[in-house]
């Protein structure tokens, strides 16, 4: 099994206000899988909000500025780009960012997510890893690597931002009971 992504880019305008909206989802020649859906209900989630929410603000802001500082604004990005692997064949480590470049700042949030291709279901940090060392992460949220678990500490630290994942251990198949 192979992973395929399709990339859309449009433009989204409301008034005077533009946003340049990039989508990468995983795609396949069935429908109606699980894992497929789920990141295409949420990009075209992130688009209504977009649509909605972010350009009504851009706008406004456009009308409350002096007429000169409206000449030159530049558009605003915002990106949904999925990423992943496939591991023996069955689990899909996929990796999800959404990130809005507006203003010279870039606001970036990832999320990591392992499915079962087979079963079509979100796969728990315990299936890879015994349950001592999983109860230390994040359960929903990490990546297979390399032949590794990558996983998210359950504790986090003060600092901004998404934390990155950090090695957990070797992969191990550690199936749920049946």
């Amino acid at each position: 099994m192979e992973l395929c992504f399709t990339e859309t880019r449009k433009i989204l305008r409301r008034g005077r206000a533009s946003l340049a909206f990039r989508v990468r989802t995983p795609k396949t020649a069935g429908e109606g899988i699980a894992w497929i859906e789920y990141y295409t209900r949420a990009a075209s989630a992130l688009e209504r909000w977009a649509a909605d929410t972010l350009l009504a603000r851009m706008e406004q802001a456009i009308e409350q500025a002096p007429r000169r500082g409206r000449l030159y604004t530049v558009s605003p990005q915002l990106s949904f780009l999925c990423d992943g692997s496939v591991t023996d064949g069955r689990w899909i480590s996929l990796t999800s960012t959404v990130m809005l470049e507006q203003d010279g700042k870039i606001t970036r949030r990832e999320d990591h997510r392992v499915w079962d291709a087979q079963a079509g279901t979100l796969c728990p940090i315990e299936w890879f890893l015994p349950r001592k060392e999983a109860k230390r992460y994040y359960r929903w949220a990490f990546e297979i690597r390399e032949g590794f678990v990558w996983g998210i500490p359950a504790v986090r630290s003060v600092k901004k931002g998404s934390p990155a994942p950090v090695r957990v251990g070797k992969l191990k198949y550690l199936f749920p009971p049946s």
